[in-house]
């Protein structure tokens, strides 16, 4: 009987098709923390005065990303404007969806529960930004005002895309 088995299994696997080599299985490579301060950006350094490429970073900032008319990158995402040191932040403002306050006015039908009810704190920054920055003559971008949380990479790759080309396009001596 075993004969038998033994038989029927080595012709069963000579009709069988080909099996491919398993794939070797790779180790996992370990999870990293998100950069939160990555750099984004560095141009070359030019021979410009830092306080002049700084006025040039912060009129860039107003114009390409802040004016509404003539902005050339388009964000769905709101951006604040600060003064930095040596350069600007341009912030991502915190979206009011309105969605959590609707929720509430469905769960409080109390009106004394309402008065009771205190707004939530003012986040400090915690929605992220790129900050621009001229030091020894060089124009470079990071991350900034990140308190964990989702990076907003599409925003930051439009930011940065944008200030590449009118870096070069501005010609500074170098």
């Amino acid at each position: 009987m075993m004969q038998a088995l033994a038989l029927l299994a080595v012709s069963s696997s000579a009709f069988a098709p080909a099996q491919r080599c398993a794939p070797t299985r790779t180790k996992p490579t370990a999870l990293r923390a998100v950069d939160y301060e990555a750099e984004l950006y560095a141009s070359a350094a030019f021979a410009s005065d830092d306080a002049a490429l700084v006025d040039w970073v912060a009129a860039w900032a107003e114009r390409a990303v802040i004016d509404k008319k003539s902005a050339t990158v388009k964000l769905t995402t709101p951006v604040k404007l600060e003064k930095a040191d040596a350069g600007v932040r341009l912030v991502f403002a915190p979206r009011n969806t309105g969605y959590a306050d609707k929720d509430d006015d469905k769960d409080d039908w109390d009106a004394d529960a309402k008065k009771e009810k205190k707004p939530a704190p003012a986040r400090a920054g915690g929605e992220g930004g790129v900050e621009v920055s001229v030091a020894g003559g060089v124009i470079a971008a990071r991350r900034c005002e990140y308190e964990g949380g989702i990076i907003k990479q599409m925003s930051e790759d439009k930011i940065v895309t944008q200030l590449e080309k009118d870096v070069k396009a501005a010609g500074f001596a170098r």
